[in-house]
């Protein structure tokens, strides 16, 4: 490494690093930024300090050259190809010739399945930079602020043939659940790199807006932000790195929405966030990996209840269940479990769990939504996210009201008893606030 701070020969980087250096130099450009020789790969600290900085250098680059064809470095940037995609042919119209060109289907897919497309590190790659240059096996690609052109089309690419973004710029907090479903299907070489990767994005939101960002969430409306939905699952972390009830703490898609869901901040709130503790592998730094956190809730209900396995969906991977009681006789009350597991494991059937209603929605197909969780048994009204479940309307019957709804869930036989919670406070007017802890 002491070498390579004084020269760097040639030879000693990969194929497609010289590359790089090569379409630099084209560009005229006098510095070139290669983040697995810029950051030092093997220490921690220079790691966790330059993810810090993703934010301004990835935004602050005067473009970003993206080797999206290759597998890897031994790749390299540039491919045997065609010399053109395009032709063009001429077919008689209402005794006129038209010209018409002609591109291969789904052509723009050269740049959005391409290997660097799944990477998770080349999300925030996309998002922060102003300029970005795509080499593909088919063509280059270039996107900037204001158009997007490729080889075939060097004015800008015709509306039907544009790859649809997952996300459009400028970059705002509305985003963010867009940007999480995103992210969340792509991959990571390294487990604990889940909120890292990601971490440049969620600086630049939150220097706009001043938000307050934990854990992958944010801090305004993240009682709605609870109740996010996995689907095609890639199992559970091995590792701790972050809490129960972020997205993060899964690998896996994840989705904030579904068909026939309300708008996700619309709803009566079931509860109402009192505290959060986190605690940062950086000091004063939000952004860098989580160690542990705890959400405090102040809860209007709580349920025990047990959990039956029914089936395994085959397309989403979800185990999906029923809840026993209180409302086994409502078909349309189901739940899906975070993690796909062996439906023979024990912990599965028949386990004790609470149900915690986070969101109503009167007069809605979908009337209500939240959370299925566990306590963990290591301290009083302690809990850990295993789920999340859905009540929807039965069908043919009236729509429920915001009273009617609430009926169902204090009607119910096997409310939380005081020893499930973490505090109790009786308050003015003889009410009672109940609250508990997720970790």
């Amino acid at each position: 490494m002491d070498a390579f701070f004084k020269q760097i020969p040639a030879q000693a980087l990969s194929k497609t690093f010289r590359h790089a250096v090569d379409i630099a130099r084209y560009l005229e450009f006098q510095y070139l930024w290669v983040d697995s020789l810029c950051i030092i790969q093997d220490d921690k600290d220079d790691l966790t300090n330059q993810a810090s900085l993703m934010c301004s250098i990835y935004g602050g680059s005067g473009i970003n050259i993206m080797a999206s064809g290759a597998f890897d470095g031994s790749q390299g940037c540039f491919y045997d190809r065609p010399s053109s995609w395009r032709s063009h042919i001429t077919v008689e119209f209402s005794g006129s010739e038209v010209l018409f060109d002609c591109v291969p289907y789904r052509f723009a897919g050269g740049m959005t399945d391409m290997p660097l497309a799944r990477r998770g590190w080349v999300v925030q790659e996309q998002l922060l930079p102003q300029r970005k240059l795509f080499f593909t096996r088919t063509e280059v690609f270039w996107k900037c602020n204001e158009t997007h052109a490729c080889e075939t089309f060097p004015e800008g690419i015709l509306p039907p043939f544009t790859a649809k973004d997952p996300v459009t710029k400028p970059i705002s907090i509305a985003m963010w659940e867009k940007i999480v479903a995103w992210y969340s299907c792509c991959d990571l070489t390294v487990e604990t790199d889940k909120l890292v990767a990601i971490s440049g994005i969620a600086q630049l939101i939150s220097n706009g807006t001043g938000e307050e960002y934990i854990a992958g969430m944010w801090r305004q409306n993240m009682e709605y932000q609870l109740c996010w939905r996995p689907w095609n699952k890639d199992g559970a972390v091995g590792i701790y790195r972050a809490p129960s009830w972020s997205w993060a703490s899964l690998n896996g898609g994840i989705n904030f929405s579904y068909p026939g869901k309300p708008p996700l901040y619309t709803g009566h709130l079931c509860v109402k966030v009192q505290g959060l503790q986190a605690q940062n592998a950086t000091l004063n730094n939000s952004f860098s990996q989580v160690l542990r956190a705890t959400l405090r809730l102040r809860c209007e209900h709580l349920l025990r209840t047990t959990y039956k396995y029914v089936s395994s969906d085959v397309h989403d991977g979800d185990t999906l269940g029923e809840i026993f009681p209180p409302w086994s006789q409502y078909e349309t009350f189901g739940t899906i479990l975070d993690c796909t597991s062996d439906p023979s494991n024990p912990i599965l059937d028949n386990s004790p769990f609470h149900i915690l209603p986070t969101t109503l929605h009167p007069g809605e197909f979908y009337i209500a939504e939240g959370l299925v969780i566990r306590a963990t048994g290591l301290a009083r009204g302690q809990y850990q996210r295993v789920g999340w479940f859905l009540f929807q309307e039965l069908p043919g019957s009236a729509s429920f009201d915001l009273e009617q709804i609430g009926n169902l869930f204090l009607d119910a036989n096997c409310h939380a008893q005081d020893e499930d919670y973490a505090e109790i406070r009786n308050v003015e007017h003889g009410k009672t606030q109940r609250f508990i802890d997720i970790i």
